[in-house]
């Protein structure tokens, strides 16, 4: 059981000297007085409005955000602030999550088909061995929104979420993203993302650039610029063509006509290739075709004289040139019928050493690569940037089929809903974090090793029920009220004077004066007279 004190952290720079003077901007506004708007002015303007109660005005400034580390008992307490955004574990209604079958659904759109009573279909999960299988979706979540955070990786992968989303930092670790630093790796889908720009700038380029000069502007292959534009429905054969009148050379109103009955009677008993069986001195047109065959056709040689030559290392019969071979002694690892190619263990097809070439018949290597893509293991990605971009109205979440408490989205491996944590797999190992407040510490020792026992006990049960393979989600209901438990509380300063003005007062709960208090103190420092009158 690992002990630990209820602390806060100001997400927001609360001593931005804008705060007051937006405020009287629109105060002003609203009263007709802009022209007495003035250096100091805007002191005097927020003491009249709390004077005579015009608090309405207050509910302008920006918003401030403060991260809580308290226990389950505070996070009870402090959602009852309606007017307030609360944040914990979850994304943005738009990221994609990864479905079983290869597709990618938006968490927003599994909220609406949960709605409509339909099924949810299998996302991905990951195990502890960092292996990529299908997994259940139990339910998704809609909560309201707050502040917006965006993850990037070296490798294109991007996810916006709230500060507390926890992703997997390596082996069975979780951490939140207001933890993660940049350079710092993360643990992401195994099939890396090689377009590094998103769909809507690849749109915009097809405009002015055909498909193989954005694959030569980003370095990927050709095709896959092709399959993510048709995936689009936005590509147009041609479209992008810089001489597209070299299609229509010598053609008229005449010949297409012609052409076209040409094509019509072809089709009237079956359609028959034109030149089958023609020979060069019977069409112009055959004659023509095969001499421009002969003078302009490639013929790939052998050897050194082929293009695709690396090198003139032969082993066992097998030539990096081809990565094929055919001699009758190998055999296939798996079968043991005659094997005529080879499979890289390590998946590194740049790799061609001889023990990481396993000698597979052709059946068995497209079986191994068809399970490959059925389910690929991690791999560490780089951070390169965390960013705040904004504010979202909603944030989802989903619950997972226990006990793989994660899913894929948009790449990235996130946990599941805080209220499926699996408690047992902390990064402390089979310790349970649990908030000590002051109050609790001075009830004297007789007092304080009663809350010591319980915890432990609720610990070892807690552990018990989770190995005999009860859900994380019915196993916590033996946890204490005391557990540490993470919030962002996010609202504008009218409503922080009001939580202010209940939560510091003498009759407030204990774990509330610890924290609000000293809150208090830094907002009356930090912002002085509109928190100035709150006193406990």
């Amino acid at each position: 059981m690992r002990l630990i004190k209820p602390t806060y952290e100001i997400l927001t720079d609360i001593r931005n000297t804008e705060f007051t003077k937006q405020i009287e901007r629109i105060a002003r506004v609203c009263y007709k007085s802009e022209d007495l708007i003035q250096e100091g002015s805007d002191l005097k303007m927020i003491a009249t409005l709390l004077k005579n109660k015009h608090e309405a005005m207050i509910e302008h400034a920006p918003v401030i955000s403060v991260l809580f580390h308290g226990n389950r008992g505070f996070s009870h307490e402090i959602v009852r602030m309606r007017l307030a955004s609360f944040a914990q574990e979850c994304v943005t209604g738009n990221t994609k999550i990864s479905m079983s079958d290869g597709t990618k659904i938006t968490i927003e759109e599994l909220h609406e088909l949960q709605e409509k009573g339909e099924s949810l279909p299998l996302a991905k999960s990951v195990t502890n061995d960092q292996l990529i299988v299908a997994n259940k979706i139990m339910h998704v979540f809609k909560k309201k929104g707050g502040d917006v955070y965006r993850a990037n990786t070296e490798e294109g992968y991007s996810l916006d979420c709230s500060c507390e989303h926890k992703l997997l930092r390596n082996s069975n670790e979780y951490d939140s993203v207001k933890n993660l630093k940049v350079g710092e790796y993360i643990n992401v889908n195994g099939r890396p993302s090689l377009l590094n720009i998103d769909e809507d700038s690849l749109v915009e380029e097809y405009k002015d650039l055909s498909p193989l000069e954005i694959s030569e502007k980003h370095k990927i292959p050709y095709r896959s610029i092709i399959r993510i534009l048709k995936k689009l429905n936005v590509f147009t054969p041609r479209k992008n063509d810089k001489n597209p009148g070299k299609y229509n050379i010598n053609h008229t109103e005449d010949s297409y006509k012609k052409m076209k009955e040409t094509i019509d009677n072809q089709y009237k008993n079956g359609r028959v290739v034109w030149n089958r069986g023609v020979k060069e001195s019977e069409n112009k047109s055959v004659a023509k075709q095969a001499e421009t065959l002969r003078n302009h056709h490639h013929n790939n040689g052998k050897g050194e004289e082929n293009s695709a030559w690396l090198g003139n290392s032969v082993k066992n019969g097998y030539s990096r040139a081809n990565r094929n071979f055919s001699l009758k002694e190998v055999v296939c690892l798996n079968c043991g019928s005659t094997a005529k190619e080879r499979h890289h263990s390590d998946k590194d097809t740049k790799n061609n050493e001889e023990y990481n070439l396993l000698p597979l018949c052709v059946k068995c290597h497209k079986l191994i690569h068809k399970e490959m893509k059925k389910c690929s293991y991690t791999k560490l990605s780089r951070i390169t940037s965390i960013e705040k971009i904004g504010v979202e109205e909603f944030f989802y979440d989903l619950e997972m089929n226990s006990p793989l408490n994660n899913y894929v989205a948009e790449g990235f491996i996130t946990h599941n809903s805080t209220r499926y944590v699996n408690y047992s797999k902390e990064k402390f190992g089979n310790e349970i974090s649990v908030i000590i407040p002051d109050y609790i510490e001075n009830l004297g020792q007789e007092a304080k090793d009663i809350f010591l026992s319980s915890w432990e006990s609720s610990q070892n049960n807690y552990m018990k029920l989770i190995g005999m393979g009860v859900k994380a989600q019915v196993a916590r209901d033996v946890l204490p009220i005391g557990i540490k438990a993470d919030i962002v509380v996010t609202t504008n300063i009218r409503e922080w004077r009001h939580i202010m003005d209940l939560r510091t007062a003498d009759v407030a709960h204990p774990i509330m004066h610890e924290l609000m208090r000293p809150l208090l103190k830094e907002f009356q420092e930090s912002i002085p007279l509109l928190f100035d009158d709150i006193e406990y």
